[in-house]
């Protein structure tokens, strides 16, 4: 970030250079903004889906799909992955119902 505001902008290179350095910054972020996703999303949902997020976080929190959170968040985000159980189907289709709401909602953090 702080590359960033050292560059002026004043021409087409410098700011393409920005472009790049913000694209760098959102991709390294991208796995905190899911989990932070997870978290607004699980705060919205209805009584219907209420168990199945709390689940799924318990086990995102006890490292179930990854060695970490962030790292599980990412895993069950990715779209067409193959997965065996049901418990592991549930815990993606929650993932992508959060994604999807935070796709729509844009939440603020």
């Amino acid at each position: 970030m702080e590359a960033i505001g050292e560059l002026t902008d004043i021409d087409i290179a410098e700011a393409h250079q920005s472009k790049a350095l913000m694209d760098q910054i959102e991709d390294s972020l991208r796995p905190q903004a899911r989990a932070l996703d997870f978290l607004q999303a699980r705060r919205w949902t209805g009584a219907a889906d209420a168990k199945d997020y709390q689940q799924t976080w318990v086990e995102l929190l006890n490292h179930e799909y990854g060695d970490n959170l962030l790292e599980s968040i990412e895993l069950l985000s990715k779209r067409g992955i193959k997965l065996g159980s049901e418990r592991q189907k549930r815990a993606h289709r929650i993932a992508q119902a959060s994604r999807a709401r935070a796709q729509n909602v844009r939440f603020l953090h």
